[in-house]
């Protein structure tokens, strides 16, 4: 590999690290609810607003990812499929 392969290498990586870094900040910044509270009432709300006769919906608060999960309830004892995430 010559001196201007590896340079322009050194640049794109320095670019991909740059993105990584800048959408991590935005994910934290906007993206995430900043306490339990707030992320519980997310949920909650939701729960509210999709709950229907067909479909049983449940919010569940995961202590170790520190998030609250909001899951379709399937009436055969299967696994619960998680239909949104709210990290705080």
């Amino acid at each position: 590999m010559n001196f201007m392969n590896k340079k322009v290498l050194i640049i794109l990586v320095c670019i991909l690290v740059s993105f990584y870094c800048l959408a991590s900040a935005i994910k934290l910044i906007f993206l995430d609810y900043k306490s339990a509270f707030e992320a519980d009432r997310a949920c909650h709300y939701d729960l509210y607003i999709r709950n229907t006769s067909e479909l049983k919906y449940d919010c569940d608060h995961d202590l170790e990812t520190r998030q609250w999960l909001l899951y379709n309830e399937s009436e055969e004892k299967n696994i619960a499929i998680v239909i949104k995430r709210y990290h705080y």
